[in-house]
């Protein structure tokens, strides 16, 4: 629900989110994100030819040198998330998409460093994924992105 009304607020910006958001409701909004949280969530795979251990580093243990949190801190062991707290599940979501995100976060640093205005993401909770992509590599982040795809 929290990101349906991002998009629709223009707080979370995409175009194609953008337009499918546009005409609906606050109770269209309400369904949407009723129907999918008691979806069953597909097993992910990684790609066979992934740097898994360096993205499971990263997750389980930070990056002690620039001092990033450990994904799993919010995340959980199994990347489920923690919903009390609004932390999203990651486990088996598309690598792809996760690399997107992870990139989006990481740009409004790097609009902030340059005075650039490259589509960036800043909707989240204090800006808790803006300080964790800020030193990621684009290695890092499809590291991680497919260490999660096949988390299960």
């Amino acid at each position: 629900m929290k990101q349906l009304k991002d998009f629709k607020s223009g707080v979370r910006s995409d175009p194609i989110m953008a337009g499918q958001v546009a005409l609906l409701s606050e109770d269209d909004m309400a369904d949407i994100a009723i129907y999918y949280s008691v979806q069953q969530i597909s097993q992910g795979f990684a790609k066979n030819d992934a740097n898994i251990e360096l993205g499971q580093n990263i997750y389980r243990g930070g990056k002690k040198d620039t001092q990033v949190t450990a994904c799993i801190a919010c995340h959980g062991p199994q990347g489920l998330g923690i919903p009390s707290a609004k932390f999203p599940s990651l486990a088996s979501q598309h690598a792809m998409y996760l690399v997107k995100q992870l990139q989006a976060f990481r740009q409004d640093t790097l609009n902030e460093q340059t005075g650039g205005s490259a589509a960036s993401r800043a909707n989240d909770y204090e800006g808790m994924m803006i300080n964790f992509t800020k030193s990621l590599t684009n290695t890092e982040i499809e590291a991680i992105s497919q260490y999660l795809a096949g988390l299960h």
